[in-house]
């Protein structure tokens, strides 16, 4: 079988991944020359001048309205300046024809107002220390415009406009909401449109949060650049954001107009950026996949020619020769395909035969360790018997026994398991603490004061050398409580409760806790002649976990121990 295709000859000469990695570098730097070279030489200055132009003209036609709209506001002021106008009549007629004025003052040459506009009508108030009465008083004509503030009357952005009279100075205050609102109102993408003050103070903006909350622009670089030209851009940087700001200064004012937009929607705006995007990268895609089918599929051919050699391999046939010519990565391959036919069949011989041994000898071995365990109970039982025989009806050497039987029980538990067990390995340690509490409960079911019972035990396992140490403890601890918690002059509810539970991936925390009559003062395990208790601690410390007691409210032993060995520990508890 020999599956073909083209010049074997010359596929021969060369390796397919270098013939991969030559076109595709030599496609991708083609590719990337060509969309570096359009875009930065051609599309880049094509947008940046087009958004030049567009937000230069936005922000010059905003900058004049504003320009119109202060001079006709600063003509009105000019009429109450002429003979025979000023009046408190003319001053609210002026106010209430011209709705951005908040009111309008008329003061003279010391200060003193005159005549306003204001609801309360106050006059007679000196304004000759506030800054817009001293630069309108001292200019040599035209209009002035103040710093702008927000206003303690209306809370909203305010500005002076002022012009001078022959007997003094003609104010209004001018609320500049409506200029927010002007702003706010033109229809805007992606952009944002402000006006900002000779410090640098937002007056008005498109987001209206940035003028209360008094929000400047002075530190900015672009401000710098500005303030010493009329018009002007700028590509800048600005929270971490490249932007793009425009700005036109607003005429016969210290103000500026200026036009922001980040890089990112100046550039998603331009088709010419996108076409040709676009159409580099559908060149770039097709140039590389042709190259490259070309190449994979010579390439696939070579390797269906080797898979159907590696099917007779699957099947068993180890006597098909392999009959090679092409690409020179896959000849290696090609040549060792023989002799890797032949030590398969070795390998598979030898594995099967090794296997047969292997499950015979470990049927055997299963067989011989469940009859241990079996024989190792019933001499445990055997034990208990005797113990239980020489105890007779004496009820001295019964007490004296009852512990011994106990342990010996609890030990005797753990061959039962696992003689009845499919796996020999391990113990389901939350049964075992089951088996070994109901035994002595069974053992204290007479007693008048028997405690209920509270167990919350998630499923963990152990081994045999961890299983035995916990039962042990487990045994002493419960029957403490059994003999001694509950005396006549204990709680009126006994409840004596055990959990077990996972701290983490390496531990587990075993939990003996009753409401009984508690410890008395002073009482240390570690020094305690009770053999019990010796065995608490000392097994304990053999298995590297440790202990604490708590003896204020009851009796509480909280035991922590290694896991040794881990299987279902995501189930609920039960």
């Amino acid at each position: 079988m020999n599956i073909r295709s083209g010049n074997p000859k010359l596929r021969s000469r060369f390796r397919a991944t270098s013939l991969l990695a030559f076109s595709l570098v030599g496609i991708s730097v083609l590719s990337l020359t060509m969309v570096g070279y359009i875009m930065l030489r051609l599309v880049q200055n094509e947008i940046r001048r087009e958004a030049t132009t567009k937000n230069t003209m936005l922000a010059s036609s905003i900058a004049h309205e504003i320009g119109m709209t202060f001079d006709l506001y600063s003509r009105a002021l000019s009429v109450l300046g002429q003979s025979g106008f000023q009046s408190q009549a003319m001053v609210e007629n002026v106010s209430r024809n011209f709705t951005a004025f908040e009111y309008i003052e008329i003061s003279d040459r010391a200060g003193i107002v005159q005549f306003n506009s204001q609801p309360s009508g106050q006059s007679f108030f000196d304004i000759s220390k506030r800054d817009y009465f001293l630069e309108t008083l001292n200019a040599s004509g035209g209009y002035r415009v103040s710093a702008s503030f927000i206003s303690e009357r209306t809370y909203q952005p305010t500005a002076v406009l002022s012009v001078a009279w022959a007997g003094g100075i003609i104010a209004g205050h001018l609320n500049l909401k409506a200029l927010n609102d002007y702003l706010t109102g033109i229809e805007k993408r992606d952009y944002e449109i402000a006006v900002i003050d000779r410090s640098g103070y937002y007056i008005a903006n498109s987001a209206s949060v940035a003028v209360y909350r008094r929000e400047t622009v002075a530190l900015e670089n672009w401000y710098r650049q500005a303030r010493g030209s009329q018009t002007g851009s700028r590509f800048d940087k600005q929270a971490g954001v490249n932007t793009f700001t425009c700005w036109t200064a607003v005429q016969n004012l210290d103000w500026l107009v200026i036009i922001r937009q980040a890089d990112d929607s100046i550039f998603a705006s331009s088709d010419q950026l996108k076409r040709t995007t676009i159409f580099t990268i559908l060149l770039s895609v097709f140039l590389s996949g042709a190259i490259v089918m070309l190449v994979i599929r010579s390439f696939a051919n070579d390797l269906a020619f080797l898979v159907s050699h590696s099917r007779h391999l699957v099947a068993g046939d180890y006597g098909n020769p392999v009959h090679y010519q092409g690409f020179a990565d896959l000849a290696p391959l090609a040549l060792n395909f023989d002799l890797m036919f032949e030590a398969v069949r070795q390998r598979e011989e030898s594995l099967r035969a090794n296997e047969r041994q292997i499950s015979a000898s470990l049927r055997e071995k299963e067989v011989l360790l469940k009859e241990i365990h079996h024989r190792v109970k019933n001499n445990l039982q055997l034990v208990i018997s005797l113990l239980s025989l020489k105890a007779g009806g004496d009820e001295t050497l019964t007490e004296q026994f009852s512990d011994s039987i106990d342990r010996i029980r609890v030990m005797s538990m753990i061959h039962e398991m696992l003689y009845r067990s499919t796996n020999l390995a391990d113990i389901d340690l939350a049964e075992y603490i089951k088996s070994i509490t109901e035994k002595l409960l069974d053992n204290f079911f007479f007693t008048s004061r028997m405690p209920s019972l509270s167990i919350k035990l998630q499923p963990i396992t152990v081994d045999i050398d961890t299983a035995i140490p916990c039962g042990l403890i487990i045994n002493e601890l419960l029957t403490n409580s059994l003999k001694y918690a509950f005396k006549q002059d204990g709680p009126n509810q006994p409840v004596l409760s055990i959990s077990l539970s996972k701290l983490d991936q390496k531990r587990i925390q075993l939990v003996i806790a009753d409401n009984g009559i508690g410890l008395p003062p002073g009482f240390s395990p570690s020094k305690c002649d009770s053999l019990g208790m010796q065995l608490v601690v000392s097994l304990t410390s053999q298995l590297g976990g440790s202990w604490e007691l708590d003896g204020k409210a009851g009796t509480c032993w909280t035991i922590r121990l290694p896991v040794i060995r881990d299987g279902n520990t995501d189930s609920p508890p039960t």
